[in-house]
């Protein structure tokens, strides 16, 4: 049986730091034509499904706000996505950012956490709602990145505080500070 998915929120409503980019590379939001190399970024991606230019258009279709897809490009290829999307949780209107992705060439470059924090940004800049994420426990790069930038673990669901728990033990000493807040929260709870 698989998991349910992590779940994390935004909290506060302070744009998170903004790193330069590396030289060579853009971040820029979504522009008619981008459906096929964005179908093959997911897939070099790989850890998304199957993407083609089709379910590409049926995101573009559907909760999506265009201007706020984002990418980083390295020359004409791109290679890190974000979006921000119009959505219900807990029968509540919320932004998730939403499939969140970067070439596996270009890993430890700090652009996944460019094209989060920007559409972080751009949903800030939209009328006041939660800001949330979902997300796996195996992806343990990207669950730093999210933490970083300044997303907190939803304790909601009876599996999460266990699972959060095997996670920090995982991530190590270098995330101790976001350990302790989460440690503080459960012992409210």
């Amino acid at each position: 049986m698989e998991s349910v998915q992590l779940v994390m929120w935004y909290m506060g409503r302070q744009d998170p730091k903004q790193d330069p980019l590396p030289t060579g590379y853009k971040l820029r939001s979504f522009q008619e034509g981008d459906q096929g190399a964005w179908a093959a970024l997911l897939n070099r991606n790989n850890q998304l499904g199957r993407w083609e230019a089709e379910r590409v258009e049926g995101e573009l279709a559907g909760a999506l706000q265009r201007s706020g897809q984002f990418f980083v490009e390295n020359g004409q290829r791109l290679v890190a996505c974000a979006g921000v999307y119009d959505r219900l949780r807990n029968k509540e209107p919320c932004w998730e950012i939403g499939w969140i992705a970067n070439d596996p060439s270009e890993v430890g470059k700090g652009l996944g956490r460019q094209v989060a924090a920007a559409a972080v940004r751009y949903a800030l800049a939209l009328p006041e709602r939660p800001i949330y994420l979902l997300t796996d426990d195996h992806r343990l790069p990207a669950l730093k990145t999210y933490l970083k930038i300044g997303f907190v673990p939803d304790l909601d669901h009876p599996t999460y505080i266990e699972r959060w728990q095997l996670i920090f033990t995982q991530l190590g000493e270098g995330y101790s500070e976001y350990n302790s807040a989460f440690r503080r929260r459960i012992e409210v709870l």
